[in-house]
């Protein structure tokens, strides 16, 4: 039968499922299993992000704090490790150089951390929770292009202290190095933001695209608990534009707004401005 005989209205409502469905997938994390079957795949072409890049994730450690569960590795024929990418801060390659920041980074288990590493002009850099915590230089060269990424341990090694085990999310690879300023956004953003998505097509490989790559072994979808805040989120977009802003926060918007929002007493009174909304937004969090 046509899905034109169903109706405009069930056509809708199957259209607003899918656009739905998409959506929520995006804030679903992976969870990695604890052994070398255990990984995400797939064959990018680097060639956008040859001569700068900047890769950024949140993840959450799992093993013992002095083993460096890796979580990316781009390998090629040339060079195994062309970018490696540890759980521990001891591992991160770029350009088959490693940056070591275990002396200022202590990754706690079981927690989101938010990573960056950044590369351009032969200077690579790495953060944590937007914090830049080391700056090395590199070879002056670009990347080697026709290589495969893999995401879960170390390609190249067969010791089991680098299986990752944790869970990651939001991996996104910009064609850009990000400025110290734009790190640091990203992780004042949180978990649940859509920071990252304000790149555009600097955004070359997605998390979204990601999630779409084939899993082998234990590589499972847990879920981030980002879709009610994010709903939120929206309902609260919606409520001070069109009701609102730039008026006077009564006691009635306020026992309204909390039907969806942890607004505080102390706001009561106050002219609804941007500035008001941003300290509702770090207040929710």
């Amino acid at each position: 039968m046509s899905l034109w005989k169903l109706g405009p209205t069930l056509l809708t409502l199957v259209f607003l499922q899918a656009v739905y469905t998409t959506a929520a997938n995006r804030n679903m994390a992976l969870k990695f299993g604890k052994t070398f079957d255990d990984f995400v795949q797939f064959t990018p072409d680097m060639h956008p992000v040859k001569d700068s890049v900047s890769i950024c994730a949140w993840f959450k450690k799992q093993s013992p704090a002095d083993r460096p569960g890796t979580w990316f590795t781009y390998w090629t024929s040339s060079y195994i490790y062309e970018i490696v990418i540890s759980d521990n801060a001891h591992n991160n390659y770029m350009l088959h150089g490693n940056l070591d920041v275990r002396s200022s980074v202590t990754v706690p288990q079981n927690t989101w951390t938010h990573y960056c590493t950044t590369w351009s002009s032969n200077t690579r850099k790495v953060y944590y929770n937007g914090v830049l915590v080391g700056t090395k230089n590199t070879q002056s060269r670009s990347m080697t292009l026709g290589g495969f990424v893999l995401l879960g341990h170390d390609k190249g090694s067969v010791n089991e202290h680098e299986i990752f085990g944790g869970t990651l999310f939001k991996l996104n690879v910009f064609t850009k190095e990000l400025s110290g300023g734009e790190v640091k956004e990203m992780w004042k953003g949180g978990l649940c933001s859509r920071q990252e998505a304000e790149y555009g097509r600097l955004r070359y490989i997605k998390w979204e695209d990601i999630l779409l790559e084939p899993r082998n072994g234990d590589v499972t979808e847990v879920d981030t608990g980002c879709s009610a805040v994010e709903w939120k989120m929206q309902h609260w977009n919606v409520l001070y534009k069109e009701a609102y802003f730039n008026k006077v926060f009564t006691a009635g918007m306020l026992e309204e707004l909390r039907s969806s929002w942890d607004v505080l007493e102390y706001f009561v009174g106050t002219n609804m401005t941007d500035g008001v909304i941003r300290h509702f937004k770090i207040f929710q969090h």
